[in-house]
């Protein structure tokens, strides 16, 4: 936060010196599409909430927020762009999610972040251990959803809820884990599960768009969503193919699946209070390691749907 003193002349008294605080600054970059320019756009309901949660918490403790977002869905390119552009804006504070870390286009996400002097938020989409140390002080801390912990969770809930009969794990892709580290963190945590339980596991990219999913045999496979989209690609998936149902992300046609029986369970990660933590963590920094301020994953299914669907989580 800013601080500025001015000097004061008062007959009486004397010179006093009286401080004004500025309100901070901020600029919040989405990597995905929030608005639509035509009805049959997909807009990212996560992003969306967690835009809500930042716009009215920056209103409460009266900071000046300013709100990037692209017009593809998720172009990798773009998100760079409206960094430079937040990068022109100057706020202190430059809160986004490190997607691209562990991708090819690392270096040049970390070079425009560092090439400022706001300090940054990782929300949504955590640093890696080289963008912490490249920002060094600049950096502030990370808010969201412990990723590979949501994909242990996912993978051994799915298990549970199913028997545990050991089978393949169908990984739907909505973006590529390769372009988008959270997912890729999503992946390690179910690898590590099918591991365990002797299952075997692989990825399947999907897109974001509706389209008829395929799977490679005629086979009964464990199916997860890594994400609404994701979730979206599974409904076109033959019923009689599928085991077991889950992923991460909760909507109002999920929950209805799920009370139907048709999706086994999700994880949910708050989005609004991403958003509005990344507010609160301008004041009040993490002071130990991991920087992290922690919002989910919190297991949904059948037993707690009706309560979870009435929250924050989209």
């Amino acid at each position: 936060m800013k601080e500025v003193i001015d000097l004061v002349k008062n007959g009486e008294t004397g010179t006093k010196k009286e401080a004004i605080l500025v309100a901070p600054s901020a600029t919040l970059v989405s990597h995905s599409r929030t608005n639509r320019t035509k009805p049959e756009q997909k807009v990212s309901e996560v992003y969306k909430g967690i835009i809500a949660g930042a716009v009215a918490r920056a209103y409460e403790r009266g900071v000046n927020l300013t709100v990037l977002s692209p017009e593809e869905y998720h172009d990798p390119d773009e998100h760079l762009g409206l960094l430079e552009k937040a990068n022109e804006i100057n706020a202190d504070y430059i809160i986004t999610p490190f997607t691209l870390v562990e991708s090819p286009r690392e270096k040049k996400f970390l070079d425009i972040l560092s090439s400022s002097d706001s300090r940054k938020i990782a929300v949504n989409v955590p640093a890696n251990q080289r963008a912490i140390q490249r920002l060094g002080n600049k950096y502030i801390g990370y808010t969201g959803m412990e990723e590979t912990y949501a994909g242990t969770m996912i993978a051994e809930q799915l298990l549970l809820s199913t028997g545990m009969t050991p089978g393949r794990i169908i990984v739907l892709e909505h973006e590529r884990k390769e372009e988008h580290y959270a997912l890729a963190l999503r992946f390690e945590g179910i690898k590590r599960i099918a591991e365990r339980y002797g299952c075997s596991v692989e990825s399947l990219y999907v897109g974001t768009e509706k389209q008829q999913v395929m799977l490679p045999t005629d086979e009964k496979y464990y199916v997860v969503y890594l994400g609404i989209r994701g979730y979206e690609a599974a409904l076109s998936i033959n019923p009689d193919q599928i085991l077991g149902l889950a992923g991460v992300d909760l909507n109002s046609q999920m929950a209805n699946d799920i009370l139907n029986l048709k999706v086994n369970c999700t994880v949910v990660q708050s989005p609004f209070y991403q958003g509005r933590f990344a507010i609160d963590m301008m004041f009040e920094p993490p002071q130990e390691n991991p920087l992290f301020w922690g919002c989910g994953p919190r297991l949904v299914n059948f037993c707690n749907v009706r309560v979870e669907n009435q929250g924050d989580s989209k």
